[in-house]
């Protein structure tokens, strides 16, 4: 086996690993953005459930408190499910 040809495979060798390693990093990426969308929505969900019941006069700034964290932990689910339906077959 000639030096030159020699040259050429570990060069191909290493492209092809340096490949392998992105493919596994994007993998990883993908299941960690996976794994903090719904990390998110249980935090907002969380947060929701656990307003404070105050006296009658609070009441309307509670439910805006409770609406607002529902609609965060909502937008987060959406989030989720959008980047799995994207990165479904990859």
């Amino acid at each position: 086996m000639s030096t030159d040809l020699r040259i050429e495979f570990c060069k191909s060798k290493a492209s092809a690993d340096r490949w392998r390693e992105e493919v596994e990093l994007l993998r990883e990426e993908m299941a960690r953005t996976k794994r903090f969308f719904k990390f998110r929505s249980s935090e907002w969900s969380a947060l929701a459930s656990s307003q404070p019941r105050g006296t009658p006069g609070d009441k309307a700034e509670v439910e805006g408190r409770c609406a607002c964290a529902l609609e965060q932990a909502a937008q987060f689910d959406r989030m989720h499910d959008c980047y799995v339906s994207l990165w479904e077959g990859i």
